[in-house]
Order: structure tokens, then C-alpha cells, then sequence
């Protein structure tokens, strides 16, 4: 019966969490793209995000795509869902959803190993009331994966510790790669598993030079050119004006108080959980002073151990570099999902740092009566009312734009919007606004030919509070030879109305006329409206009746 009770902790843990939110996009400038991608690697076998997409006799097609910025495990294993399953759109949230009763499977795995049975059972259930973990299990984005992946390349670079072979040496190679492949800083796990490879030539006194390590380097090729692509256009990292490099001292004194913020919340308005960050920093702490005061009788006695903590160093790195970064506000709903591998490691730190204690009947019980209680007055409710979630004003644009869609009579459309992605992905046509843009010529030659039932334009307009006047935010500007007749609107945020028109007529001699830049308010990447700056959210919301 004993050996039971991990396996359905795991079943009802797992069903716990990917029920608490439906199943929608959470973080759209990500999971759109990824979407995209794997549509790409599905449909035609390349790794690019589909830009101009459009319905040809039925049938949609790929005319043009960009070879995008995120690595591509992510899209890749998606992919192969579409190819089991067929493509839908579904199929991110069956794939997040499966992986996170793996994730669950492999925090007990890693506790029973760390400790005991019960730091295992105790791990699953401290990450079970994370309400980020239930935001990312019902979405489609890669953050679940990069947990697993690290998981993985921690059991398995403990596997080779403990008996160092080819086959060992191999297996946790081949697992840093695919992680270092799913999100932009996982490429620093790299660093910890070539000096777990060290330890181990170290502890045995001998270097191991199988055939995967001399495979391995040329799998790591892509890394770099990724990251010379980064470096090389200023506009992947979005910085904003003024800012001339992404990463700097001078943003750590901010960042660690929207941290603190985070880890310390009670009003259910971000996505942490209190007790388990508390958990989280004493674990690491006491795993750091352990690991410094007696990492050589750990190397001589558990040397298998010594790789989950050169991996807990790698995700504190992690986290210290996010504090270095421009855009690293760990309350902003975009960020706090970057700190979820903390979270998880936290736990399995705490664990390991005081699983001895667990054994004592009263700890035990005092440890696991703590938990659920904090569970349930402040991360069930947090995880009901997903404030951080249904906040999502971006989500529900979206989700307001294909309704509108649905409701237009059978047909072919051509949908032209900043956020186009949510249309292709859909197997609707499609394009950027910079793209109708620069193609006025070609959108006319086709609204001449009847190509179209119909071309929308979807722009978000700001409602100056003082004057009325309207004017489109920027990157939402059409342009001057589109004649739009606004057929919908809806207020999503204050003073953003988002406007889907009808085009009506297109003059071509407009199109050289240049487009006035909209400096209407100040920008932030992510967010058109900086309300801490200029105060519009508190004129708006005292206006209220």
C-alpha cells in the first residue's frame, strides 16, 4: 500500500493543478510564437514562426515566416504531438498538461533520493500550492519543460556519478542539450554540467572520454550563433529607450524589492506562494553552507549528491542574473514565470537541508500541518480568483477577436493586427501591421480580385484623458492608404479602446505619406501604458461612479 501512495499523490496533485485555470495562453509574446513554430515544424519540417499566412483553395499555407529568437526543443516536441494527434491548438495545454505529472513524478524521485520517502512526498506537496505552477500547467508555454529538463539532467548526472560509463556519460549529455534548447538562459546549465563532469574525472582520478562527449560540442553549435543573433539586433531584447545594454547592476535594488514583493505576497494578486519561497531561500542557504563547509566529506560519502548542488547554484545564478535584468520586476505576470525553477529546487533544497528532522513524528507532522494550512487560506484562494491570470488583458483581447471572427458569416477573411499570430495559428490569414504597411500595392490587388469576404484591421486606440482625442498606440498604426470603417470596439484597459475596422478602400498615393511617431506615453516592453509613471490608472479609476 506504501509504495501506492506516491503514485496517486502524483495523480491527484497533477489533476489538482492543471484544473485550477482553463486552459488559455498566459504569456502571449511567447506562446503565440512557439505555437507558430510548431506549426511550421508539423506542416513543412522548418523551424520558423509563420508571419504571412493565408487560406489558398482551402487550404492554409506558410508564405513567409521568421526563424524566431526562442531555442526550439519546445516547438519541436509540440510538433510531434501534432504529428500523433493532428495540429490543434489544444494540443500545447495536452502537452503542458502531461508534462506536469512528469515534473510531479520527478520532484519525488528527486526528494526520495535526496532524503527519504517523505521528503519526496513532502516536495510534491510544497510545489502543489504554487499557484505559478498551476498558471503554467493549463498554458502553452515552455517554463514546465525547463523544470523537467533540469530534473532530468540532475537525476541523470547523478546516475553518472555513480557509475560513470558510456551510457551514463551519455544520457546526461544528451539531457543538458535539450535543456540548454528550451529557454534563452537554460544555455548556463551548460557550465554545471561540464563541472559535474569535472567533479567525477576528480573523484575517480581518471578522465572518461566517450563517444558522446566528443558528439556533444557540435550540438552545442547552435548556442552561440543564438546568442550572436541576440546580441546583434538590439530590437530582440525590446530595450527601451535610453538603455543601451539589457543587463547592469544598476537594476538589482529595484528588481530584489518587486522580488520581495513577490516571494512575500498575502493578497493573492501574484502568483507565489509565501511559505514555500520562505522554504526556498532557507533551503538554498543552508544547501549553500553545506555545500561549502562539508562538500568534501559529501564528494567521499554521497558524491551523487554534490550534483544537485553544483545544479541549486546554476538556478540561484539564474536568479541572480534576472535580478541584473532591465525587465527582471518579478512581480510583473510576464517575469514571475523565470522564477519557478527556483521554486521547485527551493523545495527540493529545504528537503534535503532538513529531511533528517522529517523523520521525528512531531516535524512531520507540524511540517505537513503548515503547508496545507497556508494552502488553503492563501494559495487555493489565490488559485481560485487567478488575479494574475484573468488580469491578462492581452488573453481576453484575443479571445474577444477570434469570437468576433466566429460570429462573421463562412468565408474567407484577412485579418490585419499587431498580434496576427492568434489568427494563424487558427489557420485564418493573417499579417502584421507592419507588414500591410509595406505592402499597400498587394493587400489592393487582392481586395480588387475578391480574393477576401472581407479585411479587418485591428488596432488599439488611446482615448486621451484630457482632450478625447483618439490615436493609435504605436505599432498600431496602419498607415494613412487604408480607409478603415470601424465595425467593433471594447475597452480591455483604462483608456485603450481595441478597434477591429473594416477596410473599405485603399489609395495607394497615400502610402508614402510617413507615419507620426505615437511618443503618447511612455513604453515599457510588454506593457503600452506605464500607469506607475504617468498616473492614468488613478485619474481613470477616481473617475469611476
Amino acid at each position: 500500500m506504501k509504495a501506492r501512495v506516491p503514485f496517486f499523490l502524483v495523480l491527484v496533485a497533477g489533476v489538482f493543478l492543471i484544473t485550477r485555470e482553463p486552459s488559455a495562453f498566459k504569456v502571449t509574446m511567447d506562446e503565440l510564437v512557439l505555437m507558430a513554430t510548431s506549426m511550421s515544424m508539423h506542416y513543412g519540417r522548418i523551424s520558423s514562426a509563420v508571419v504571412r499566412g493565408f487560406e489558398v483553395g482551402g487550404v492554409f499555407q506558410d508564405l513567409g515566416g521568421i526563424l524566431d529568437k526562442r531555442p526550439l526543443f519546445f516547438p519541436w516536441l509540440l510538433s510531434l504531438v501534432h504529428d500523433i494527434a493532428g495540429y490543434r491548438v489544444s494540443n500545447a495545454f495536452v502537452l503542458n498538461g502531461g508534462l506536469t505529472f512528469v515534473l510531479l513524478s520527478l520532484v519525488y524521485q528527486a526528494g526520495h533520493w535526496l532524503r527519504d520517502r517523505r521528503a519526496g512526498i513532502f516536495a510534491v506537496l510544497l510545489i502543489t500550492t504554487l499557484p505559478l505552477l498551476a498558471q503554467n500547467a493549463s498554458g502553452a508555454g515552455f517554463e514546465i519543460l525547463n523544470v523537467v529538463m533540469i530534473l532530468g539532467a540532475i537525476l541523470t548526472g547523478a546516475c553518472y556519478v555513480r557509475t560513470p560509463n558510456a551510457a551514463t556519460q551519455g544520457l546526461f549529455l544528451f539531457t543538458t542539450v535539450l535543456l540548454a534548447n528550451v529557454r534563452y538562459e537554460s544555455a548556463l546549465y551548460v557550465i554545471c554540467a561540464g563541472v559535474v563532469i569535472l567533479f567525477e574525472w576528480r573523484l575517480r582520478k581518471r578522465i572518461l572520454i566517450e563517444w558522446p562527449m566528443l558528439i556533444t560540442p557540435f550540438l552545442f553549435i547552435p548556442i552561440p550563433w543564438r546568442i550572436q543573433i541576440f546580441w546583434s539586433d538590439r530590437e530582440y531584447w525590446q530595450l527601451p529607450s535610453g538603455l543601451t545594454q539589457p543587463f547592469g547592476f544598476q537594476h538589482v535594488y529595484e528588481n530584489i524589492g518587486h522580488l520581495l514583493v513577490y516571494f512575500l505576497d498575502l493578497t493573492g494578486r501574484n502568483s507565489s506562494s509565501p511559505v514555500l519561497a520562505a522554504a526556498a531561500v532557507v533551503g538554498c542557504g543552508l544547501c549553500v553552507m553545506l555545500l561549502f563547509r562539508y562538500g568534501k566529506y559529501l564528494s567521499q560519502t554521497s558524491p551523487d549528491k554534490i550534483v544537485f548542488l553544483i545544479f541549486m547554484l546554476g538556478v540561484m545564478a539564474n536568479l541572480v542574473l534576472l535580478l541584473m535584468y532591465f525587465w527582471g520586476q518579478a512581480d510583473k505576470y510576464e517575469v514571475s514565470r523565470l522564477v519557478l525553477p527556483f521554486f521547485v529546487l527551493g523545495a527540493l533544497a529545504w528537503v534535503f537541508a532538513v529531511g533528517p528532522a522529517l523523520g521525528r513524528k512531531w516535524v512531520w507532522r507540524g511540517a505537513l500541518g503548515l503547508a496545507l494550512i497556508s494552502a488553503y487560506f492563501i494559495t487555493i484562494p489565490a488559485m481560485s480568483k487567478a488575479i494574475y491570470s484573468n488580469g491578462n488583458y492581452h488573453v481576453r483581447r484575443m479571445e474577444w477577436c477570434l469570437d468576433f471572427h466566429g460570429r462573421l458569416p463562412a468565408g474567407k477573411y484577412l485579418y490585419i493586427a499587431r498580434d496576427h499570430w492568434i489568427f494563424t495559428i487558427n489557420k485564418v490569414s493573417g499579417i502584421p501591421i507592419d507588414t500591410a504597411r509595406g505592402r499597400v500595392d498587394q493587400v489592393k490587388y487582392h481586395m480588387d480580385k475578391k480574393t477576401f469576404d472581407g479585411v479587418y484591421v485591428i488596432q488599439n486606440i488611446f482615448i486621451d484623458p484630457d482632450t478625447g482625442a483618439r490615436r493609435p498606440l504605436p505599432e498600431n498604426d496602419v498607415g494613412a492608404a487604408y480607409v478603415l470603417d470601424p465595425v467593433a470596439q471594447r475597452s480591455f484597459r483604462p483608456f485603450v479602446l481595441t478597434q477591429i475596422s473594416r477596410v473599405t478602400a485603399i489609395d495607394p498615393e497615400k502610402k508614402t505619406i510617413p507615419i507620426t511617431p505615437s511618443d503618447l506615453i511612455p513604453q515599457r516592453p510588454g506593457a503600452e501604458m506605464n500607469y506607475d509613471d504617468v498616473g492614468w490608472f488613478r485619474l481613470w479609476s477616481d473617475w469611476l461612479p
